[in-house]
């Protein structure tokens, strides 16, 4: 459990010091807060994607996994970084 919490702890008092950092130069003005708060929903969103990439195996593993899909009479899928085809018929069979 710990080991989970090492990273958005690192992240968390990473936003810290950015925030402490910004309040000693600029003082607490309504500037300030705004950069504080835009500054903690980074820290959200970057915590998030980070669970995210980390529960689909990397990024490399999660990009693999984007495809595009071409309606016609079949459709067709295609992977966009490895460029591998596939054909949708009732089954999936590889388009060499």
């Amino acid at each position: 459990m710990l080991k989970k919490l090492k990273i958005p702890v690192l992240f968390g008092l990473t936003a810290y010091g950015i925030a402490y950092g910004i309040v000693n130069v600029i003082g607490f003005t309504s500037n300030s807060f705004t950069l504080i708060a835009y500054l903690y929903i980074i820290l959200g969103l970057t915590i998030g994607i980070y669970y995210e990439l980390d529960s689909h195996g990397g990024l490399k593993s999660f990009l693999d996994n984007i495809v595009v899909v071409i309606e016609g009479e079949q459709m067709e899928l295609k992977k966009l970084i490895t460029g591998e085809k596939y054909r949708l018929d009732g089954d999936i069979e590889k388009i060499k």
